[in-house]
This record gives C-alpha cells, sequence and structure tokens, in this order.
C-alpha cells in the first residue's frame, strides 16, 4: 500500500474519532496547549519549542477545532518556527476539513531561505551530500511548506 493510501487511512480515522464533549481546558486549566498563543506560554516557562508543540498536536487532534489555529503565532517565535507553523495549520485544517486561517498568507510566515525542519525534526544521519540535494526536497515537500521555503510533510505530524 502506497504512502498517500495509508495517510488518506489515517486521516480519515481522526476526522471520524468522537470529539470529546467538554471543551478544551487549555494550560490555564492545566491541560494541554489550545492554540499557537499558548505553545508559546508553555515555551515561555521552560518547556522546549518540541514539547509545546506536541501538546498542541495532541489536543488539537482531540477535538479538531477551528480556535485551535486562530491565534497566528508571534514574533517571539523565530521565523523559522513561524513560517513551519503557518505551514501546519494550512495543511491541518485542509487535511481536517477546517477554514483555513487567514494569517497564513501573511509574508512574515514565509522565508526568504529554505529551512529543513527534517534535518532538525528529525533526529537521524544525514548523508554529507544532503545539503546539496535542498532543492530537490523542498520540491517534495508538501505545497503548504514548500510555498514557504521549509522542508517539510504534514505525514510527519499524523497521530493516531
Amino acid at each position: 500500500m502506497s504512502h498517500e493510501k495509508l495517510d488518506n487511512i489515517a486521516w480519515q480515522t481522526i476526522i471520524d474519532r468522537k470529539r470529546p464533549e467538554r471543551p478544551p481546558r487549555g494550560i490555564e486549566d492545566g491541560g494541554r496547549a489550545r492554540d499557537f498563543g499558548e505553545i508559546e506560554a508553555l515555551i515561555r516557562d521552560g518547556m522546549s519549542f518540541d514539547g509545546a508543540f506536541e501538546s498542541w498536536l495532541q489536543e488539537m487532534y482531540q477535538y479538531r477545532q477551528e480556535s485551535f489555529f486562530a491565534v497566528p503565532p508571534s514574533p517571539f517565535l523565530a521565523a523559522h518556527q513561524r513560517a513551519w507553523l503557518a505551514g501546519v495549520a494550512e495543511g491541518m485544517t485542509r487535511k481536517l476539513n477546517l477554514p483555513v486561517p487567514y494569517w497564513v498568507e501573511s509574508p512574515e510566515f514565509f522565508l526568504s531561505d529554505v529551512y529543513d525542519w527534517e534535518q532538525d525534526a528529525l533526529d537521524i544521519f544525514f548523508p554529507s551530500d544532503w545539503a546539496d540535494l535542498l532543492d530537490e526536497r523542498l520540491e517534495r515537500s508538501d505545497p503548504e511548506f514548500r510555498r514557504r521555503r521549509v522542508i517539510a510533510k504534514l505525514r510527519a505530524l499524523i497521530r493516531v
């Protein structure tokens, strides 16, 4: 079975999952991050970017609500993190049949240089000629990331 078919099955499983009846608590109430602003608050409190994002991702997959994408990432985060989160927001909302947030089109969420999220996020060995393949790898990235000059794919964020 192809990656695309497996991904489609995973996304449909996520979409079909029953949502909790109670609203998301958020970090102020001892819950997980409900939006990108709460991701930033967790980072300010000492959590790593990856840990804060995973908190948001787990909660977002439970609730799958437009509100999880409503707050754009602020300049508190690095430009490459903001561009990557804009790609996440655009791609996830499309996959989950939610409205794409207006803010993802702002120029501040687009990079002039390529950012290799895969190399940063995936703790694996990259061959010495990997940098020579940036253009090719960028071309294979999902369009929501590629147009922001970020090497990434949504499939790396699937949690079923």
